[in-house]
């Protein structure tokens, strides 16, 4: 080869190397956009999880919604009522000194509930006043050796109430009336028998004003 030749073929070196340089970075360029248009598998299925995790806590936030809708914490009345007076029952029977038990265990069945609060009757939404009617032994069972002499008895307690509104005198629960009842065994006191009875009917006759009340409020 003469000096002519190789000196023309040397400078078509350079060229083609940088061309073959330019093909390489474009298709460098190429690769590069083509990673970041297309992500990876592993970046797909993350986002899909994602996005399946987010449906499902908003599908229980919706159901806690829906479910607490009608959900209360407490007792809760229809009419505005948040506190109650309770003031002595009357008496009315023979039978002395139940009224101060059977208007304690109203007051105690109704701070157990929580609709109302307990005030006294000038500052109370609503007032409950009633009167001891009837307290009523009935014999049970007697003796076998002393014939017609009762040794149990059945002790029932008749109550008749109603509850107005203190502010407008509108009666907000009818006359109403309820019994307690509780079996006492006779020993040598009867009378001693009796007293330890007292406590679970008036407790009975408490329980079932309050259920009335809050059941007529709800």
């Amino acid at each position: 080869m003469n000096c002519r030749a190789w000196a023309s073929s040397r400078d078509r070196i350079p060229g083609s190397i940088r061309l073959w340089r330019a093909t390489l970075r474009r298709g460098r360029i190429q690769r590069t956009d083509a990673t970041e248009r297309v992500p990876p598998s592993n970046e797909l299925r993350h986002c899909r999880i994602s996005s399946g995790i987010v449906a499902v806590q908003l599908s229980l936030i919706c159901l806690l919604a829906f479910a607490c809708a009608g959900y209360h914490v407490g007792p809760v009345t229809k009419r505005n009522f948040k506190s109650i007076a309770v003031p002595m029952f009357r008496n009315t029977t023979l039978r002395p000194q139940i009224e101060a038990q059977i208007s304690n265990a109203i007051i105690q069945r109704l701070q157990q509930d929580g609709s109302l609060r307990i005030e006294s009757e000038p500052r109370a939404d609503v007032v409950l006043k009633g009167s001891i009617t009837k307290y009523n032994r009935q014999a049970l069972r007697s003796l076998r050796t002393e014939t017609g002499v009762p040794r149990e008895y059945e002790i029932t307690i008749t109550v008749r109430f109603e509850a107005t509104d203190r502010r407008t005198g509108e009666t907000v629960l009818r006359l109403t009336e309820v019994e307690g009842k509780s079996d006492v065994f006779i020993g040598e006191d009867q009378q001693s028998a009796e007293e330890q009875a007292l406590p679970l009917i008036a407790d009975d006759i408490g329980k079932r004003i309050t259920g009335l009340l809050v059941e007529s409020w709800q």
